[in-house]
């Protein structure tokens, strides 16, 4: 799993600590467990209003609300 590039790597200051966790987690395998979850399957169901309302929101709204902040921190900082 190691290769002797890595064990001699300078920059790995302990390479004891790589070799030891890497053994340890190797018989440790087994007790790891994770229990699943199951995830329902939900869906968003939109009107047509309400698509086009969501779409002016995200499209135009949104980013022209950033564009202006960004110029009033800029006529903020330009002042200062």
């Amino acid at each position: 799993m190691t290769s002797e590039y890595l064990l001699n790597y300078p920059a790995l200051g302990n390479k004891d600590l790589l070799v030891n966790s890497i053994t340890y987690g190797k018989t440790k395998i087994d007790t790891v467990s994770i229990d699943t979850i199951f995830l329902n399957d939900t869906s968003l169901s939109l009107t047509a209003a309400q698509l086009q309302m969501n779409k002016i929101i995200l499209v135009l709204l949104v980013p022209l609300g950033i564009i202006i902040a960004g110029f009033v921190v800029w006529q903020y900082r330009r002042k200062k």
